[in-house]
């Protein structure tokens, strides 16, 4: 549950996860709505806003398409009251129009509806717009993401720019800074505290003045990686807009585009995980001993997304790990700070990111 509030009102978002075999989440939802109703309702400015949203796990033909007589069995409609019912008693509303679906089977390649967002009906004027994102769909994903847009009245925070670094062109940088300096600057002599504050004033303004010409600003975005690159960029929309084809000729299973949406997910997953890879082996090569202590801390520390990092190994081609064991003999040597100088190469050798299937971690 996220709550945001401001001049405008309040707002209270659940993200949901219903199982399809019952209705444990549901009930679960229900019963909290009735024992906070005062807090959920009421706000001390504006309106109170509520918004459930997320994977329902539910058929009906009230959000479903009509035609698709496959989904409403007596047991799925029977299911599908339950949270009919729970939503009706919370006072919300579909925002998400009839019809649209949100997942696709991954073995009949078939579409239908599971995902949902219902808000209190006295916000329903304040929706801009409810609609899936067909080719923003993820790799190894079977649903589609939804974007609605409420008009709340939210102050946004500006974002800083950020020069990136890593693109710039080093020696137009040279040739830059040189002509901002000029060529007396290079050559006099300083003899006086004057002329050294005056040199460092000059030196500074010059080196500003080439950052500004030279350096290029980050973009801030969801997929701001370290490891990501302009190839992955175009990767990535060209398979988006693959992924936006094949979703129009969903009707038509042998259509071509279909086979060409795969193999332009399987070519982008493979060099995001080659360009993932790359960046923590590299990162680990050019590591010193504060950096190989920051490794280990990425190790040992709690994993935020329910993947154990205890384990990080490189697997040999028995298949045993080699790394695990001996990151539990240097762990006590690390804490200590009594890592000899000369093993710190052999431990950087045995240390690399763990790879899950589907799930990629990146330690940097």
């Amino acid at each position: 549950m996220v709550q945001l509030s401001g001049a405008w009102g309040k707002l209270t978002i659940f993200n949901i996860y219903n199982k399809g075999e019952c209705n444990n989440t549901i009930n679960l939802l229900t019963k909290y709505h009735q024992d906070n109703h005062p807090s959920l309702e009421n706000s001390c400015v504006g309106t109170a806003h509520q918004i459930w949203l997320g994977d329902f796990n539910r058929h009906h033909p009230y959000w479903d398409d009509l035609r698709d007589l496959r989904l409403f069995t007596d047991t799925a409609i029977a299911a599908a009251e339950s949270l009919i019912e729970a939503v009706a008693d919370a006072g919300l509303d579909m925002a998400l129009p009839r019809g649209i679906p949100t997942h696709c089977h991954s073995v009949t390649k078939r579409w239908s509806r599971l995902d949902h967002i219902f808000i209190t009906e006295v916000s329903t004027g304040a929706v801009i717009a409810c609609n899936t994102l067909t080719d923003h769909r993820g790799i190894n994903t079977d649903h589609i993401p939804i974007l609605t847009e409420l008009n709340l009245g939210i102050a946004i925070s500006k974002v800083k720019p950020t020069p990136n670094f890593r693109d710039v062109d080093w020696e137009e940088f040279h040739k830059t800074l040189a002509n901002h300096l000029g060529p007396d600057q290079l050559e006099e002599q300083i003899t006086s505290q004057r002329q050294l504050d005056e040199r460092y004033s000059s030196l500074t303004k010059a080196i500003q003045n080439t950052i500004c010409d030279q350096v290029p600003i980050s973009e801030i975005t969801p997929k701001s990686k370290r490891w990501w690159t302009k190839e992955l960029m175009q990767m990535h929309k060209s398979a988006n807009k693959l992924g936006r084809q094949s979703f129009l000729c969903r009707n038509e299973p042998e259509h071509a585009v279909h086979n060409q949406h795969k193999e332009a997910k399987k070519r982008y997953e493979g060099n995001l995980e080659y360009n993932r890879k790359y960046h923590w082996r590299d990162w680990l090569e050019k590591a010193d001993e504060p950096d190989i202590w920051t490794a280990n801390c990425y190790m040992t520390a709690p994993a935020t997304d329910g993947v154990s990092r205890s384990d990080h190994c490189v697997r040999s081609s028995s298949g045993i790990s080699e790394f695990g064991d001996l990151g539990r003999d240097y762990e006590d040597g690390f804490r200590r700070g009594v890592v000899p100088n000369g093993e710190i190469g052999h431990v950087r050798r045995h240390v690399t990111m763990r790879m899950t299937s589907g799930d990629y971690t990146s330690q940097t």
